[in-house]
């Protein structure tokens, strides 16, 4: 591992603290211009001033680019006191930490620290294992996606309650086998137990197991998954669907690592690791008194939200691949442009699952041919309107070759004449699309919040998405909308 540590800032009481730290720590401090000159010089770590106007746009870009390597390089971005809405942009943009100015010499030594620990430690398992489960199940390049993969890194080295949230179909119960063959419980069974498909008397037995005559057909005595998974890894999936009163069983079986069959006194030991998966906006669950909050405290010890895949379109091909070596059975076969471009423009309500079995179905199609046309991709895929962002043309004329002009023409969604995107022309064409997005995003729900009166939970009805995500999207920006409120 490279000993170098960047410091990209201009205020030089913030240059002097965190050279001091780094060096003190036994490395070595290279003061750089911006965080690109940085990954150029090949740093570990990279320390960098959050800068506001013309300089902004390549902070951001550098930070995606720092995110989006194969090694990612960590960012941690220091951000003026108080600024909490920069230190959200940074977030989303690939930093891998906020700090507020100036920074305190512990907060520099933890974070350096925390560097040393994290880039060598696999957990239980070495480096080359990490890379293998992760290659074989954990398919996709984005930052947003990468980081995910990051936060799994962790958690199967640690041994707390694991929460993944994410949309129908997005990989939660990949991420959670993923954990258990990382973790210290590999040799372990592993256990998944999908909530939202049992009624809550099936469902309290299949997890806890009944004593013979517990219930009329209780010939003979059960053992539940609880009990049966060991000191394994035991997935609740679709946990948000469970009923209150089941729910106080499951709070008291977590809180006391013990449980008791259904019809029975005796005290059962509970030594598995709980993972627990939900498409459901807990939250608001627990605001609705539809889901207990302590419940999601016990539950909530580490929390993984993975990304719909609309949030990852520049994953699609490297999915495509993926799937095609899984479901081809030898054939050559490749997907034709236009269809690939066809499943990026899709928004994949099911996500990851439903270009999955798009996939399938267009192998099926193609009969023995070795190229997957856009005919015969699903009806649903080509025949309805995609809603990705809007398609975009280069301006005619001639133009400063400085930055790249995308024009967004007037669209009934946007109230401006025309939306004009600078994009600087050294940027990747994955990072340009990715700046396109957020600048779309932001136009787009800028608008839409307008004229829905700052009225969030409207807005998001009216985008079709959740709350959370026209939250995210939010606070990706700078600043947020003037006058947006949650009010129902």
């Amino acid at each position: 591992m490279s000993l170098n540590v960047a410091v990209v800032a201009l205020d030089v009481e913030t240059i002097d603290t965190l050279c001091a730290e780094i060096q003190r720590l036994g490395l070595e401090a290279l003061t750089l211009g911006s965080v690109r000159e940085a990954l150029e010089a090949n740093v570990c770590a990279i320390f960098a001033e959050w800068w506001e106007g013309e300089r902004l746009p390549a902070l951001l870009g550098g930070l995606k680019a720092a995110a989006a390597r194969p090694e990612p390089i960590p960012v941690v971005v220091l951000v003026p006191e108080g600024r909490v809405m920069a230190a959200a942009r940074a977030r989303a943009s690939g930093a891998t930490d906020v700090l507020f100015c100036p920074p305190e010499p512990g907060e520099v030594r933890a974070e350096l620290e925390d560097l040393r620990k994290t880039k060598d430690d696999y957990g239980t398992v070495d480096r080359e294992t990490f890379q293998f489960v992760v290659q074989q199940n954990l398919v996709g390049e984005s930052p947003a996606f990468r980081e995910c993969v990051r936060e799994l890194r962790l958690a199967a080295a640690a041994d707390a309650n694991v929460l993944l949230i994410g949309e129908t179909g997005t990989g939660k119960e990949m991420f959670a086998k993923s954990i258990h063959h990382l973790s210290r419980r590999c040799g372990n069974p592993y256990v998944a137990v999908n909530c939202a498909s049992l009624s809550a008397n099936l469902l309290e037995s299949e997890l806890f197991g009944h004593g013979k005559g517990a219930f009329t057909d209780a010939k003979t005595a059960r053992v539940g998954r609880f009990e049966a998974v060991g000191a394994g890894t035991l997935l609740l999936d679709e946990i948000g669907d469970i009923e209150i009163p089941l729910q106080v069983k499951l709070l008291r079986a977590i809180e006391e690592r013990s449980f008791q069959r259904v019809g029975q006194n005796e005290v059962v030991p509970f030594h598995a690791r709980l993972i627990c998966a939900t498409s459901v906006d807990l939250g608001r669950a627990v605001e609705e008194k539809k889901f207990r909050r302590d419940l999601l405290s016990r539950i909530n010890q580490f929390r993984i939200t993975l990304p719909a895949l609309r949030e990852r379109r520049m994953d699609i091909p490297h999915l495509v691949r993926h799937f095609l070596r899984k479901h081809s059975r030898g054939r050559q076969l490749v997907l034709s442009r236009s269809a690939l471009e066809i499943l990026e423009s899709y928004d994949f309500p099911m996500n990851v699952r439903q270009l999955e079995n798009s996939l399938i179905e267009g192998l099926a199609r193609s009969g023995s041919g070795s190229v997957i046309l856009p005919k015969h991709l699903p009806a649903e895929i080509t025949t309805l309107k995609a809603t990705a962002p809007p398609a975009v043309r280069i301006p005619d004329g001639e133009r400063s070759p400085s930055p790249a002009e995308i024009m967004i023409p007037q669209s009934p969604a946007l109230s401006c004449p025309g939306l004009v995107i600078r994009v600087p022309q050294d940027m990747p064409y994955d990072k340009a699309r990715e700046f396109v997005q957020m600048e779309v995003d932001k136009a787009y729900l800028t608008d839409l919040l307008n004229k829905h009166g700052g009225n969030r939970s409207k807005t998001a009805e009216a985008a079709r998405i959740d709350r959370k995500t026209l939250k995210d999207r939010l606070e990706a920006f700078q600043d947020p909308p003037e006058g947006a409120t949650d009010a129902e």
